[in-house]
C-alpha cells in the first residue's frame, strides 16, 4: 500500500530550489530540508522545479502537506535449531 496522497493543482510559473527558497523567504539548505520534511510535490522533466501555486498552498497551509508513513509490517523469519 501507498502512503495517501493529495492532488495539487501545479501551475507555473515554475522555480528551481534556489528561486522557490527565495520565493518563500528561507535559505537554500533551509527550504531543501523543508522541502523533503512536508514533501512539497516537485515537477519538471527531473523533478527539480516547484510551481508557485504549490508553493503559495503550502505558505498558507503547510500541514496539509504532511503524509503519515505507513508503519513498517514485521515478517517472522524461520530459524534453524
Amino acid at each position: 500500500m501507498k502512503p495517501e496522497t493529495k492532488e495539487f493543482i501545479q501551475e507555473g510559473p515554475f522555480m528551481n530550489g534556489k528561486a522557490a527558497a527565495e520565493y518563500c523567504g528561507y535559505s537554500h539548505d533551509h527550504f531543501r530540508h523543508l522541502a523533503s520534511e512536508y514533501q512539497i510535490p516537485r515537477c519538471g522533466p527531473r523533478n527539480t522545479r516547484y510551481a508557485r501555486s504549490t508553493l503559495d498552498t503550502w505558505m498558507s497551509s503547510p500541514n496539509c502537506f504532511i503524509f503519515k508513513a505507513l508503519p513498517k509490517r514485521r515478517t517472522l523469519k524461520k530459524l534453524e535449531v
